[in-house]
């Protein structure tokens, strides 16, 4: 949000360079006093925070490249963990897990974390995230190999398979839903200049036939018609003398 405000400020024209250093300093000091101010609100909530003493792991969105990012900071994590616990003798980290915040694709690696630790337990969980393959021919837990093969989650199945038909005729049902739209609006722009020219031409020869006063719209609308009808009367008749 700084970086924006900062980045809003631009030297108009004929401004001196002075005036504009000086209002980027303004700007500037403005930035610095707001942030001087959230730091000041936040604090009675950041010291409630440390005195819990807990701790907690963020993973952020970003679809599936999120996902796979999470499951390997999860599986450094881990792998820390239990090299920590045995060289300093203390608590591992992830043991001492008390939040886990997800967004989105981080939410699909979370998920399935938390799902693991209630079919488990969660000591255990942590154990197999920590072992690594010796070669990358070696099997994973079969909880991980299931992740990984099921990464493609709309179309597990790769070749000519039901998942891919499915999977296509998914794209092509989203992709007619959007042309109905798109398309008859399209349309109804294309229209608007004769239908504009076909009403003001039924109400200009109502008002015309009117004597000068106005008319209804029921009688402008019929005047309409009529002219519409005699107009394409004209293009058939045109196109069968050709």
């Amino acid at each position: 949000m700084a970086k924006e405000h900062l980045q809003a400020q631009r030297q108009t024209r004929g401004e001196p360079s002075e005036e504009f250093k000086k209002r980027l300093v303004e700007a500037y000091e403005q930035v610095l006093l707001t942030e001087i101010i959230c730091q000041i609100y936040d604090w009675p909530l950041k010291s409630i925070f440390h005195a819990m003493e807990a701790t907690a792991v963020c993973l952020s969105g970003g679809g599936i490249r999120s996902a796979s990012f999470s499951l390997g900071i999860l599986e450094g994590l881990a792998r820390f963990s239990r090299r920590a616990a045995g060289a300093e003798k203390q608590r591992p980290l992830l043991d001492m897990l008390d939040y886990l915040s997800t967004v989105s694709g981080g939410g699909y690696i979370g998920s399935w974390l938390m799902a693991w630790s209630q079919r488990s337990d969660f000591h255990q969980v942590i154990d197999q995230l920590a072992v690594a393959a010796p070669t990358s021919g070696d099997p994973e837990p079969q909880t991980i190999r299931h992740l990984r093969e099921y990464t493609s989650y709309l179309s597990p199945r790769y070749g000519f398979t039901l998942d891919t038909l499915t999977l296509l005729s998914i794209v092509m049902r989203n992709l007619i839903l959007n042309w109905l739209i798109l398309v008859s609006l399209v349309i109804a722009l294309f229209c608007l200049p004769e239908f504009l020219y076909n009403f003001s031409y039924g109400w200009a020869f109502a008002h015309a036939n009117s004597g000068g006063s106005l008319v209804s719209w029921s009688d402008g609308i019929g005047h309409l018609m009529c002219h519409v009808r005699f107009r394409d009367c004209r293009v058939a008749n045109g196109a069968t003398a050709v």
